[in-house]
């Protein structure tokens, strides 16, 4: 019995130290929210029309369709000179 009462206070020890770290990682310094992912695309010389047509065609189709899906909420494209 004295045994059997040796190995079971190391487990609970550990069971409750493990439920600490774990309460412990709950609090995050952030709320769930919309996350923003930014691209920089370089574009060589002469290929714009090219790549700009990708993104009217092929690449919003996708983008429609994720959001049609609720993959996204929503996408925007910019352009700099």
């Amino acid at each position: 019995m004295k045994r059997n009462l040796l190995l079971v206070f190391p487990v609970v020890i550990f069971v409750l130290a493990l439920s600490a770290v774990a309460s412990a990682q709950v609090n995050r310094p952030y709320h769930n929210g919309s996350v923003w992912s930014i691209g920089f695309i370089q574009i060589k010389p002469g290929m714009d029309s090219a790549y700009l047509n990708y993104i009217a065609t092929d690449w919003k189709k996708e983008q429609e369709a994720l959001k049609k899906d609720g993959q996204i909420i929503s996408y925007m494209v910019v352009q700099t000179e």
